[in-house]
């Protein structure tokens, strides 16, 4: 018989394990509701902060080759550093970059960084927050570098904290100055401000999402739209005839490439739509450039709605700038975007034309992974069968069968000892005959190779033996054992005379 005091003790201890489990889960909505900082946090990894830093104030000229060197005198801001905040302020500047800058390690080629980004102004075409890269030693821009933007879009007056991060190629460097600024093109001040939180330079090269997401699946599983869209800041992800160029993708890349007599003042990509969780648009991939050109802009990225085909704003952009004749080489890219109201967002991937020649532009993209992947089948089918059939040479009627199962079921196709004999589509549940009638005596594979939608491949092998027949057994028989009969029967009689003789 249970105690009154055994069941309040075990009640208590019930209700209190239920409140641990029940105070968990709200812990973790809770850092889901934070934002991306608190999703993305990992102290765990090796990195500086902004304080381990020599960060040094500047104000240039807003040219396109401006270096660190081209310094104004007129122009003033202010700023903030500490161990998880940089914070810039426009104050009275005039056509002008300005900010911050600091001399990053580059290890084995690479830099790896992380940070979250936000820019505000008074004006939404003037908000803007960028991060670029620039050599140490002659202070002007490194071409062939990506370039990250809380770029102005005519919409925001605030873009919001943006998570982003990256290993990025710098051959041949083992030090780069990594510039934080903002850029001013009007007279006018629109009171620009620009945060950059948590930054973090990674010794070790490991960033949070590329430990945390799923791996990528195979390209060729998603929905891929490739078209050429209008440029503009704003507007939809609407198609327009023009240009030409190729686009293939497979299972481990996309590729868009310009041809003939190219294309013009276009976007030319390829979208995709992705789901969304938690309210934010969480993912990852690696992306090369190359180009003809000189001095053009290839951005990387749009997200839009999937039903409307509107963009969405803001979200934080990047791209290459000054392709400068060549080729980047692949820069893994990492982006967690805070988005309410939305399931699902459409995502463009493409390179900015500006040119009316050819100059060869080529885009890939490769190893694009998101938090929660599309639905994805990664198990191979099953196959049922016999091992081993065995039957008499001459009998009719003889039939191998394989069942199938697979929810994505795409086809098969049957081999004889490494020979292709038939391929064909099957269905879920679906039973596979195969007749193997009028084979010589012998031993033979017969190997079903089973393939679904996902390309997830099984195999099935049944070893079929035929035995001779019933006849052919009498025949060796007789050419066997009547020689031996006949001199037998010979013996006898040559035996029988023999004995007659002596008894005479």
């Amino acid at each position: 018989m249970i105690k009154i005091k055994d069941f309040l003790i075990t009640g208590i201890l019930f209700f209190s394990l239920l409140s641990l489990v029940f105070s968990q889960e709200l812990v973790f909505v809770n850092a889901l509701e934070m934002g991306s900082s608190e999703i993305l946090s990992d102290n765990s990894l090796n990195y500086l902060n902004p304080t381990d830093l020599d960060w040094t104030d500047i104000s240039i000229y807003h040219t396109g080759n401006a270096t660190l060197l081209d310094t104004t005198s007129d122009d003033y801001f202010e700023y903030s550093i500490s161990d998880t905040m940089i914070y810039l302020h426009e104050v009275d500047t005039h056509q002008c970059m300005f900010g911050l800058y600091a001399k990053v390690p580059v290890k084995n080629d690479f830099l790896a960084f992380s940070c979250e980004f936000r820019s505000k102004a008074d004006l939404a075409d003037v908000r803007n927050g960028i991060i670029r890269f620039f050599d140490s030693n002659s202070l002007e821009r490194i071409n062939n570098t990506p370039i990250f933007m809380s770029q102005a879009d005519g919409v925001s007056l605030d873009s919001g904290y943006d998570y982003l991060g990256g290993n990025f190629s710098f051959e041949g460097y083992t030090e780069v100055i990594m510039f934080i600024y903002m850029g001013d093109i009007y007279a006018a001040n629109w009171n620009l401000e620009c945060w950059v939180r948590n930054l973090r330079i990674y010794t070790e090269g490991q960033l949070p999402l590329k430990n945390s997401l799923p791996p990528s699946i195979p390209l060729n599983y998603y929905n891929w739209t490739c078209d050429t869209y209008g440029i503009s800041t704003t507007g939809s992800l609407t198609p327009f005839s023009g240009g030409e160029f190729s686009y293939s993708v497979n299972q481990s890349h996309v590729l868009i490439e310009e041809q003939g007599s190219g294309t013009n003042n276009a976007y030319v990509g390829v979208s995709t739509t992705i789901p969304i969780y938690y309210d934010f648009i969480t993912f990852a991939f690696e992306a090369k450039i190359s180009s003809d050109s000189t001095g053009e802009s290839t951005v990387h990225y749009r997200i839009y709605d999937s039903v409307t085909k509107q963009r969405i704003y803001p979200h934080v952009g990047l791209g290459f700038f000054s392709i400068d004749n060549g080729e980047t080489g692949f820069n893994y890219f990492e982006l967690n975007i805070s988005k309410t109201g939305f399931d699902e967002v459409e995502i463009l991937f493409f390179y900015r034309d500006i040119s009316s020649i050819n100059d060869n532009h080529k885009l890939w993209i490769r190893n694009f992974r998101h938090q929660y992947p599309i639905e994805y089948d990664n198990k191979p089918p099953i196959i049922t069968s016999v091992n081993e059939y065995v039957y008499k040479y001459g009998i009719i009627g003889n039939f191998l069968n394989w069942t199938l199962e697979d929810e994505n079921p795409y086809n098969y196709t049957i081999l004889r000892d490494g020979l292709v004999l038939c391929s064909y589509q099957w269905s879920n549940n679906e039973t596979v005959f195969y007749n193997v009638d009028l084979l010589p005596v012998g031993t033979y594979n017969y190997t079903l190779v089973a393939y679904d939608c996902y390309e997830n491949k099984a195999a099935k092998t049944i070893l079929v033996i035929v035995i001779p027949a019933v006849t052919e057994l009498t025949t060796i028989f007789a050419l066997i054992i009547f020689p031996i009969v006949l001199v037998t029967i010979t013996y006898l009689k040559h035996d029988r005379r023999k004995r007659s003789k002596l008894a005479k």
